[in-house]
């Protein structure tokens, strides 16, 4: 059994806080795109399923892992995957020479199809 991370609702305003975020990695360098959200091979991932060995324990209750759902966005707004990199936000339809892949909209919200 998974603990299922309560799923969250970005308002417009958010989306577009995030969409137009330019991340730095630790050494302080931009990314080369903005609205980086995170990636699966991140720990903890920042959406999706992460086991542990020995589990974890949420509410005096032990479980094999941790699902994180995609978010609720504004509409307007889709999560991307962007290869190598991980998860971005940005406006429906957006193309600034980046190769993205869709996140199907059966994987938000829904714990059985909780990885892109």
């Amino acid at each position: 059994m998974y603990y299922i991370h309560p799923q969250k609702t970005w308002d417009a305003k958010k989306c577009e806080r995030l969409a137009r975020h330019t991340a730095k990695d630790g050494m302080g360098t931009k990314y080369h795109f903005k609205g980086y959200l995170g990636s699966s091979a991140a720990i903890p991932v920042t959406f999706g399923l992460q086991e542990y060995n020995g589990g974890c324990i949420h509410n005096g209750e032990w479980y094999k892992g941790e699902i994180r759902l995609f978010p609720k966005l504004a509409e307007g707004y889709e999560i991307v995957i962007v290869p190598s990199w991980g998860y971005r936000i940005q406006k429906i339809g957006q193309n600034d020479g980046l190769t993205v892949y869709p996140i199907p909209a059966d994987h938000y919200g829904n714990p059985d199809r909780h990885t892109a």
